[in-house]
């Protein structure tokens, strides 16, 4: 159980990923909090006599490493949102983060190979970059395969560092 100064009426179970409300006099646990489905946890700091409000995964980095996570994006590496242990979660930069999305979308059915609407024998693959969806044309199929699989295959690759499999 670790407890951080800049929470100071919440208690982070990081082995579990649980998180406790603190009593203000003696700081004993007083009960377990829950996250709503959207991934907030509200909670009342008796410590600061005020209601918090925050993301339970940058709540749980803060406490965690004990230090405000700022522009920094928290993830979870095994896309699992509801799981709030220490060990699943990871940071990154804010274009980091949004190549991770791209790299889901594009392996989840993002990269596609059509047939042009117009032309014969000409192929397009579309794919997401840099938060928009785009494609490249080919004149010949052969090509068109090629990118296609090295597209898949850098995907892969970019996305292995960053998640794990469960």
């Amino acid at each position: 159980m670790k407890t951080s100064d800049l929470h100071p009426g919440i208690a982070y179970d990081y082995q579990n990923g649980k998180f406790y409300r603190l009593n203000a006099p003696e700081s004993t646990v007083d009960r377990q909090i829950f996250p709503c489905e959207d991934g907030y946890l509200t909670y009342f700091c008796a410590f600061r006599k005020k209601r918090i409000h925050r993301k339970a995964s940058v709540l749980a980095y803060e406490i965690l490493k004990d230090s405000p996570i700022g522009t920094l994006k928290v993830y979870h590496k095994n896309l699992v949102e509801s799981d709030y242990r220490g060990i699943n979660l990871g940071y990154c930069q804010k274009e980091e983060y949004k190549a991770i999305r791209d790299g889901l979308y594009n392996l989840n059915g993002g990269i596609r190979l059509r047939p042009h609407p117009n032309n014969v024998h000409v192929y397009q693959v579309f794919f997401r970059k840099n938060g928009r969806e785009t494609y490249i044309t080919f004149d010949d199929i052969v090509f068109a395969m090629r990118f296609h699989r090295r597209l898949l295959y850098r995907t892969m690759k970019m996305l292995n560092k960053y998640l794990v499999s469960t």
